[in-house]
């Protein structure tokens, strides 16, 4: 049933994509605005597993997202003399939990998910500059001159949110905004990054094989970490990831405003043409085989913001969790946040008074923040054990690859992939594997639409 208020959604990357996708099937009204002029084509390898996979099942998009990625058999970790450390199985894993972890190019999943809302419902060339807030709606403000009012705004543009930085200030004029949530992000790490054209099979066999081949190097002499993946197209993503010391973080200007941009990438390419990579040849063969225009460098921060909501703003994705990326739980939890927002919209009471508003968003930070932030930790966690370069951060990769049993290592990523919510109003699909899954509450609606009452 189509209901009557408006959702203004900030952001065109893969949280409001989703969103926007989820309040299309609730008959709930929306627009999304990207501040960039065009659809983006950045990026290197991402990847979706048990914790996500059963939402796309539920959306019908299995088929969709296996035609452009590959699925994970294993994972090497090398050092910088191509010698295995690590070999790490992602079969088992695959049985136990019901799905693969897929591996696919950042922009091959953008086209996707932007395939999936309607063309006349996303506006490029939309930059924010201030979100105003009234007793019975809410404003955008564009660098455009142009404006539009709505009910709800839902700030999914990024690390650098402009909507939340507009939500705070109102919430520190008014002094409820927690003193954490004014401190700035945290620098851990940035990247070279991009995805090749079509590279020769003959050359790198790895690109035939039909599972994902994964080598992660590690190097010691430089202090840089080489992770390279094989996706559809007999193409690679790889990226370069360098460990920032805190007080490197400090002066890290040029990369603060955590932008996907190739500005800065060709001083940093030439740093690393040299290394060797992890399938063959050197790295020069696969920055010479990326187009210009598709490689960028970011600086990879990280926060936990408190604050996630306040009068008819509401925030999703980086923009109140800003993760680091070697766990892939960034992309995961942006979408676990659309879901959930999405559910809960859909039982929102059709008159959004801002009472209604609050208990709707109070519900979805309620069930995601200690998820998000079991997922924060894992990513620093991860990222320091896999591209960490401090003394500490060696010995405890030495300890975790040579001492510690894989099992054990498995047994850590059964939690976070037990929570797998979906959507509410849909028909649910049935828990896949042997591990046991987290139970998911039903729409209030729905049941009463549905006639359905039982938990799943």
């Amino acid at each position: 049933m189509p209901r009557e208020f408006k959702v203004l959604i900030a952001g065109g990357g893969m949280a409001g994509l989703i969103l926007g996708q989820l309040l299309e099937l609730a008959g709930i009204e929306y627009m999304i605005f990207e501040k960039a002029p065009r659809p983006t084509t950045l990026g290197s390898a991402m990847g979706f597993g048990p914790n996500i996979m059963p939402l796309f099942e539920q959306l019908g998009m299995l088929e969709d997202i296996a035609k452009i990625s590959k699925l994970v058999d294993h994972t090497l970790v090398l050092d910088e003399d191509l010698n295995v450390v690590a070999d790490i199985d992602g079969k088992a894993m695959r049985k136990k939990l019901g799905y693969g972890h897929y591996i696919f190019s950042r922009p091959d999943m953008f086209q996707l998910l932007l395939s999936r809302v309607p063309a006349h419902k996303v506006f490029f060339s939309k930059k924010i500059l201030t979100v105003e807030e009234e007793i019975d709606k809410v404003t955008l403000k564009f660098s455009d001159n142009s404006q539009i009012s709505g009910d709800i705004c839902v700030g999914a543009d990024g690390g650098y949110s402009a909507v939340r930085q507009s939500l705070y200030r109102s919430l520190k004029a008014r002094g409820i905004l927690p003193r954490k949530d004014m401190e700035d992000l945290t620098f851990g790490f940035y990247n070279l990054l991009g995805t090749t054209n079509p590279m020769d099979p003959a050359k790198y066999p790895a690109l035939a094989a039909p599972d994902c081949k994964i080598e992660l190097m590690q190097r010691t002499t430089t202090k840089h970490a080489l992770h390279t993946f094989t996706v559809p197209g007999n193409r690679f993503c790889w990226n370069v990831t360098n460990h920032v010391q805190t007080d490197e973080g400090a002066n890290c200007t040029v990369f603060r405003n955590s932008e996907w941009g190739n500005e800065t990438a060709q001083s940093m390419c030439n740093e690393v043409r040299d290394f060797k990579a992890p399938f063959g040849g050197t790295m020069a063969d696969y920055i010479d085989a990326t187009p210009k225009e598709a490689i960028s460098i970011v600086m990879l921060e990280e926060k936990l913001f408190k604050t996630w909501y306040g009068s008819r703003t509401v925030l999703v994705g980086d923009a109140c969790h800003k993760m680091l990326p070697s766990a892939g739980q960034g992309a995961i939890n942006a979408i676990q946040d659309a879901v959930v927002l999405a559910n809960n919209l859909y039982d929102l009471p059709d008159r959004p008074t801002l009472k209604n508003i609050s208990f709707c968003f109070n519900l979805y930070r309620s069930e995601r923040y200690p998820m998000a932030k079991m997922a924060f930790q894992l990513s620093q966690q991860q990222s320091k054990l896999i591209s960490g370069q401090s003394l500490t951060d060696r010995m405890k990769r030495k300890m975790a690859f040579s001492y510690i049993p894989q099992f054990v290592q498995n047994k850590a990523m059964e939690k976070p992939n037990a929570y797998r919510p979906q959507v509410n109003f849909l028909p649910m699909v049935p828990d896949r594997g042997t591990y046991k899954v987290l139970q998911r509450r039903l729409s209030k609606r729905y049941q009463e639409e549905m006639g359905v009452s039982k938990a799943v």
